[in-house]
């Protein structure tokens, strides 16, 4: 089985994505790239200790509007995935 290849783009878009997030003081600890295997594309997952302080749905929000002015056309086409830092 032939696995699609993340390439240059993809990964630019990714630490463009982690670039905003720092400049708006959105907390990363933790960012890696992972191949969603039924659907052959890849999703940056991001974890951050805001999800425990504030929730999923607040801290969902807040990287919304972080990301927003940055990618307002293409907020929800972002290939990203926010998770628990609890969350092995």
């Amino acid at each position: 089985m032939v696995k699609t290849t993340l390439v240059g783009p993809e990964l630019a878009l990714g630490e463009d994505i982690l670039r905003v997030l720092d400049a708006e003081q959105f907390p990363v600890t933790v960012a890696l790239w992972l191949l969603q295997k039924e659907r052959g594309d890849w999703t940056l997952v991001a974890s951050a200790p805001l999800y425990e302080q504030l929730g999923a749905q607040k801290t969902c929000l807040r990287l919304i509007k972080s990301l927003s002015p940055v990618y307002p056309d293409a907020i929800d086409d972002l290939p990203i995935r926010l998770e628990s830092n609890r969350r092995p």
